[in-house]
Order: structure tokens, then sequence, then C-alpha cells
């Protein structure tokens, strides 16, 4: 009977120990996968909205392309690509302005640091101890520079569409903006939303009010034709 008490003191204790431990792993770690990768992108597109345009929709696509290249964990390679910031008539809903091209290579092998480009400005992802610290954001013509804190935001740690655990959620707390995801939507207030970023395509609309998923991907579709 003692023998019997114990055993089940020890699973109980085990149980508690596992449950605080995936509490623990889910703050502030950044993992390279497709919800985190995608919710990077998305803040720098959303930074890089314009604000003095009131009557314009933006719209957003990324696209993530993961390549395996060894059987070391770090040889592992993300080829992003996508277009910031697609202007559309919020009336009209008729293209206005193609956006900015944006281009990344991620190569876990190449951290701490990893340049990219989005429009006439370059910007640099800044890692400490594998953890993603910075965006720097400079100005092609000017020179001029600014950065983007992300120490004490929040990642997600697997491509779960919903993450049960709110611990589990990604929370973009920087000096520039915030967000939040539910249910792998990526939200920048109530009318910027970045939809699918647990795929390895996803796409946002921004505008006067909320659009919806399906009105955004109509836009988008403009892009393409």
């Amino acid at each position: 009977m003692h023998n019997n008490n114990m055993s089940k003191i020890l699973i109980a204790s085990l149980f508690t120990l596992l449950n605080m431990s995936s509490a623990l792993s889910g703050q502030g770690q950044f993992v390279f996968n497709y919800k985190n990768i995608n919710s990077i992108v998305a803040t720098l597109c959303h930074v890089s909205t314009p604000k003095d345009m009131p009557s314009t929709i933006y719209t957003s696509k990324i696209s993530i392309d993961k390549t395996v290249y060894g059987t070391q964990q770090k040889q592992v390679r993300f080829d992003i690509t996508g277009i910031c910031n697609a202007q559309f008539g919020s009336k009209s809903n008729k293209l206005k302005s193609f956006g900015e091209v944006l281009s990344l290579t991620l190569d876990l092998n190449k951290l701490p640091a990893h340049e990219g480009t989005i429009g006439l400005n370059k910007f640099k992802l800044i890692f400490t101890d594998n953890n993603i610290k910075a965006i720097e954001l400079s100005d092609f013509l000017t020179g001029k520079r600014s950065i983007i804190n992300l120490e004490s935001s929040q990642w997600a740690q697997s491509n779960a569409v919903i993450a049960l655990d709110r611990k589990h959620k990604i929370k973009i707390n920087s000096n520039k903006t915030k967000a939040v995801e539910f249910n792998s939507i990526l939200a920048f207030g109530k009318s910027d939303l970045y939809f699918g970023i647990w795929s390895y395509n996803s796409f946002g609309c921004a505008g006067p009010k909320q659009i919806s998923r399906k009105n955004c991907e109509k836009l988008l579709e403009q892009l393409d034709s």
C-alpha cells in the first residue's frame, strides 16, 4: 500500500514538472518555424506601411521555401520572398501600387545575423543565443537606421493552427508595434490582420476597416493576374 502511494506521488510530481517545463519553454524562445518566421516578416511589412494614406488598403504576401541540405541540425535554410504593402483603393478595390519586394534567406548555420531587403531598405535580423533580439532597418538612399527591439516578444513553439496554451501564442512586443496571435491569425490591432501564419504561404490586409480572409484573398489575386 505504501509503495502504491509513493508511485502515485512520483507520477503526479513528474506530470507537474513536465507541465512547468512546457510552459516555460514557450516564453521568449525563438524557434525557426513557419509561424515565427511569418510573424517576423509581417512585422517588417507592418512597420513599413505608409501612415499618410487613410483611404488605402495595404496587402502583403509571404512565401517560405524550407531546404534541409545536410544531416546536422543547423543545416537548414529558409528562403523567404514576398510583397509588402501593395496598395488598393478602399472603395474601388482597384490596384494602385504593386508594393515593395521582400527577400530574405535564413540559414541556421549562419547566425547570429541575417540580412535581407524590402523595397529600398535593407534590414538585418540580429540574434543572441539563438533568440531574436532585434531587426535593424536602414534606408539605401539616406543611410538612416531604425531598430525594432523584440527581446520581450513571445514565440510559438510549433506550427499548430490552434495554440491551446496561451503561453505558446505569438506576442510581438516591440518599441515600434505590438501584435497578438489568435488561431494562426496575427493581429496588429483590429484592422491589420495576417492569415495562415502556420503555413509556408501567408498573407495580410490592412485598411480603414477590418477585411475578411476571403476578401483579402480576392485583392491579392489581382497581383497574380
